[in-house]
């Protein structure tokens, strides 16, 4: 088996590493506080505006938000899977979540 070689922009495979981690740890930051911002934006309305908020959740259409819910359920683990040209003897990849930037070996 051949030696892992770094890709062409970076000097050896400790900077590839670092570039990696860096870069994985920009995203959360970023959907931390995006996300961090959404959910007090809507304790903020949920606590000044209670009634309207009352009232907006007895105009939801459950069935409607379930429909929806389960097709981007169905179309991301459609989009995810293996390809049928691929066939079912590939072993399917791991979550999104497992693929961390693994030290040099």
């Amino acid at each position: 088996m051949p030696e892992a070689q770094p890709a062409i922009q970076f000097a050896d495979l400790r900077q590839q590493h670092e570039v990696a981690q860096l870069g994985m740890w920009t995203f959360l930051a970023t959907e931390v506080l995006f996300f961090g911002g959404l959910i007090l934006a809507y304790a903020v309305y949920r606590y000044g505006y209670p009634a309207d908020l009352a009232a907006a959740a007895r105009e939801t259409k459950i069935v409607i938000g379930s429909a929806n819910t389960a097709i981007l359920l169905v179309s991301s683990f459609l989009v995810a899977g293996p390809s049928p040209r691929q066939g079912l003897k590939r072993r399917a990849s791991p979550p999104f979540f497992c693929h961390w930037p693994r030290s040099p070996a």
